[in-house]
């Protein structure tokens, strides 16, 4: 019908991962018949989606260990 909504997302950082945070609404009326809550799921879903389509990422390469430092002891005095 062309009415004009808003739509405000936030993503914030998270120790494991992001937080998104999603909200619509209507500038005009005070019922939409579900408009809204339908294009918050509807985003979160096409979300859902691309992260599962993401190739997992490759682990850093593992570094050789390293050897640990002799001690004073087992070194000669020259």
């Amino acid at each position: 019908m062309g009415f004009r909504d808003d739509v405000v997302i936030r993503v914030r950082a998270e120790s494991d991962g992001a937080r998104i945070d999603a909200r619509s609404s209507s500038r005009y009326g005070s019922f939409d018949f579900g408009t809204n809550a339908a294009r918050v799921r509807s985003l979160m879903n096409d979300i859902e989606d691309a992260i599962r389509a993401q190739k997992p990422e490759r682990p850093p390469p593992q570094q050789p260990a390293k050897k640990p430092a002799p001690d004073k002891k087992d070194q000669r005095k020259r």
